[in-house]
């Protein structure tokens, strides 16, 4: 069960990556969208979602760019996340 992270949360930066995953204006959020919106570099994006992968994750699918997309773990799986998963467990079964 994924617990709510601004329970959880208290850093100010890390708080600000939360606050973008969690807008409902948006599924997902790239790394450059995060980058662009908090000004810090990837690497720190990518230590506080290292930090919380409990509480974030990674689509296993791509935009239409090939870029990694992000969201809230609480969020729900989006169908292109679920037909990925099945073509990919479909795929790998012999």
């Amino acid at each position: 069960m994924h617990k709510n992270w601004q329970e959880i949360v208290t850093d100010l930066k890390e708080r600000r990556i939360f606050e973008l995953l969690d807008d409902p204006k948006w599924d997902f959020r790239t790394m450059n969208a995060l980058k662009k919106s908090t000004g810090m570099s990837e690497r720190e994006i990518e230590n506080i979602i290292t930090k919380h992968l409990g509480l974030i994750r990674e689509s296993p699918v791509r935009d239409e760019e090939g870029r990694r997309l992000f969201t809230l773990a609480t969020k729900k799986l989006s169908l292109g996340e679920v037909l990925n998963i099945i073509h990919t467990s479909l795929t790998k079964s012999t």
